[in-house]
């Protein structure tokens, strides 16, 4: 059989020809090809002698001299002791860590360090490896690390004002607790003796009045707590611990004590999480209150379930009650927002966004689905790590 020759085509990269290439390269064209590869790199590179003596910079070492007031031949650096420089403007720790690599006590350096222009504020990273060989010597590198710098600083001081606001928002909380809610009581409890007491001399109307304010106070009341435990939401005030939502759901339901034609029922079995028990309780007591406060129907059923899927536990609470409009979907989870006036149902608008911020700060999602006249089902997951 007669084979065909292969067309002759280049070399291929190593082997016995990329070893001949090599070699046939002089001394000064692997020192171009050195310092090519050194100038490629945008960082401010010098190659120290096992003395630490400089014996080659990259452009980048060289164009950030002449940048900073250096001659060109200043900028160029070679012959010239690394140590000394670092000595001579008072950087003896760093010139200490340098001849320690060079000594081969220490196998690397880095250090963090500031550079100020006359108009910014500038800070570097410098390494320092030893090289390899039977010379000796190190790797010294800069490079500008001024806009990582800036970021921490924003986001220290970004910290600290978080920190601040959150001592003000305790210190606000203790007010409205304790000299907020005294008065309310004490305004409460006048409204029902004034009424207990002088009912006879106040008449039908008056004592609709009194009735009224007491009333009122008890919504304020309602809607100071509400906030309350809306703003020590992800406060890690309390104790994550694995909680049983079973019994938790089902002590929600015998304390939300809903009424005879409503039916509030658990499908299936419920995980237990990792998790803060108020805060898993917040969750299905607003929704569940939700559900039977507006039912509509005289026969009402709402049903809590949960199945594992691939981002963890989704949970459902559906109800059959009047629906919500699509366009107000977004809406409810919003603070304050109501559908409905609130003398006509006692709601503070914060049960929803509370759920809603509970929800995300444990990594999961809510949403709502829902059918005018037919009923509403509120949708939430929780990662199956939690």
């Amino acid at each position: 059989m007669t084979q065909t020759a292969l067309p002759k085509g280049p070399a291929h990269c190593g082997g016995a020809a990329a070893t001949a290439a090599r070699a046939e390269m002089t001394t000064d064209e692997r020192e171009i090809q050195a310092r090519s590869v050194l100038d490629s790199l945008h960082k401010h590179i010098a190659l120290l002698d096992a003395n630490g003596c400089i014996v080659s910079v990259n452009r980048d070492w060289r164009e950030f001299g002449v940048a900073n007031g250096a001659t060109p031949e200043q900028a160029h650096s070679v012959g010239i002791n690394y140590l000394d420089v670092c000595n001579a403007i008072g950087q003896k720790p760093k010139d200490d860590y340098v001849a320690a690599v060079l000594a081969g006590a220490q196998t690397s350096f880095e250090l963090e360090y500031p550079c100020d222009s006359p108009t910014e504020a500038r800070w570097f990273l410098m390494r320092v490896s030893p090289l390899v060989g039977p010379h000796g010597g190190a790797v010294v590198t800069h490079e500008t690390i001024t806009k990582r710098w800036q970021l921490e600083q924003q986001r220290a001081s970004l910290i600290a004002e978080l920190q601040a606001a959150n001592r003000e928002l305790s210190d606000f909380a203790y007010v409205v607790s304790h000299d907020l809610k005294a008065p309310l009581r004490g305004i409460s409890s006048l409204a029902s003796w004034l009424i207990s007491d002088f009912s006879d001399k106040l008449g039908e109307e008056g004592c609709g009045h009194l009735t009224l304010i007491a009333s009122r106070v008890k919504r304020l009341s309602g809607l100071i707590d509400a906030i309350l435990a809306y703003s020590r939401a992800g406060r890690g005030r309390e104790e994550r611990a694995s909680v049983a939502l079973g019994p938790l759901v089902r002590n929600t339901i015998d304390l939300l004590a809903p009424p005879p034609h409503i039916s509030v029922e658990v499908a299936g079995e419920l995980p237990a999480l990792t998790i803060e028990a108020v805060k898993a309780q917040q969750v299905f007591q607003n929704l569940l209150s939700n559900a039977i406060d507006f039912m509509d129907k005289p026969a009402g059923r709402v049903v809590v379930a949960c199945v594992r899927d691939a981002s963890g536990w989704h949970f459902t609470v559906a109800d059959n009650g009047p629906g919500i409009e699509t366009r107000h979907f977004e809406r409810i989870f919003q603070l304050f927002q109501t559908l409905s006036s609130r003398d006509d149902h006692e709601r503070t608008g914060v049960g929803l966004a509370l759920v809603k911020k509970i929800v995300e700060l444990e990594g999961g999602r809510v949403w709502v689905e829902s059918t005018i006249g037919a009923g509403t089902t509120f949708h939430f997951t929780i990662p199956a790590s939690v």
